[in-house]
């Protein structure tokens, strides 16, 4: 009898972890689908709006004291995000202007703590490779250089990891924090948003991404980088680091010669501040877990 019990409940925990994984790679494929036909949509036709994309805003409860590593679970979360909308590799509307997209929303289940370390995990460690979820990412690499796909790692500097200064790299876990994935076509609205974003980080705190690091040299996170000078601002060929205000801009999908349109993912405080200095002209909708900051 007890045998059978024990039985049933192992059955029932490997069916429910199927069902799991099944309904993950389901939601990933849906949104990924939809933003594909939005973009294909986007690239052929004068129209200047689309409608939502299949894609609600996950809200996650991060807890310190699960046995998986809580910045692999954040990481992991971004990068669902970054492959969802296809590594930032499309035109993705009509117009000029800055999209925004609330992936994932953070929250702590442990408060008044901090978790150190998420920026110099995703600087160091690699993606996990699942086929079944992601059956596109057949290639090893760290979190940063996925970040970067149209940017080589190749020439890197492997004589250790990139150390990242603790007190930069530290999360509030009272605090609320989201992943977001941030389009912005035409020259002029990009000079706007990476202008505003000088400087920004030193008064926010945390942000990873567009947002940059607050007083973190570029030497941080070394990569080789190759700068291009363009008056008033650095930018940068290929997709990669750019020196901003006494941090850095981890910058992805950026057209080379004169650009058109750049993408990324920021990791920042989910704050009705935070989100309005991204300056997004709309928020796609269809969020159907989203809560406001």
């Amino acid at each position: 009898m007890i045998l059978t019990a024990l039985t049933i409940v192992v059955i029932a925990i490997a069916v429910d972890h199927f069902y799991t994984e099944l309904k993950d790679k389901l939601e990933v494929q849906d949104c990924r689908n939809s933003i594909i036909a939005h973009s294909t949509i986007a690239s052929i036709t004068k129209r200047d709006l689309f409608s939502d994309v299949k894609c609600p805003t996950r809200n996650i409860k991060i807890d310190l004291k699960a046995k998986e590593d809580p910045k692999r679970v954040i990481a992991e979360d971004m990068r669902r995000c970054y492959y969802e909308w296809l590594k930032g590799d499309g035109q993705f509307f009509k117009g000029d202007g800055i999209i925004c997209h609330v992936c994932s929303v953070y929250e702590f289940k442990q408060k008044n703590e901090h978790m150190q370390g998420l920026l110099g995990f995703i600087a160091n460690e690699n993606i996990v490779i699942d086929r079944n979820t992601y059956p596109l990412d057949t290639r090893k690499m760290r979190y940063i250089e996925y970040f970067q796909p149209f940017y080589s790692l190749s020439g890197r500097d492997e004589s250790g990891d990139r150390q990242i200064p603790p007190e930069y790299d530290t999360l509030d876990t009272s605090k609320r924090y989201a992943s977001i994935f941030v389009y912005i076509s035409d020259k002029q609205w990009i000079d706007k948003f990476l202008e505003e974003k000088r400087g920004v980080a030193a008064s926010t705190g945390f942000a990873f991404g567009l947002g940059g690091i607050a007083a973190v040299g570029v030497g941080a996170i070394k990569t080789g980088s190759t700068f291009l000078a363009i008056p008033g601002y650095g930018w940068v060929i290929g997709g990669t680091i750019i020196a901003a205000g006494g941090g850095i801009v981890l910058v992805t999908a950026l057209s080379p010669n004169d650009p058109i349109y750049f993408s990324g993912i920021e990791f920042r405080e989910y704050t009705t501040d935070t989100i309005a200095g991204l300056k997004c002209q709309r928020i796609e909708t269809n969020q159907l877990s989203h809560s406001k900051p």
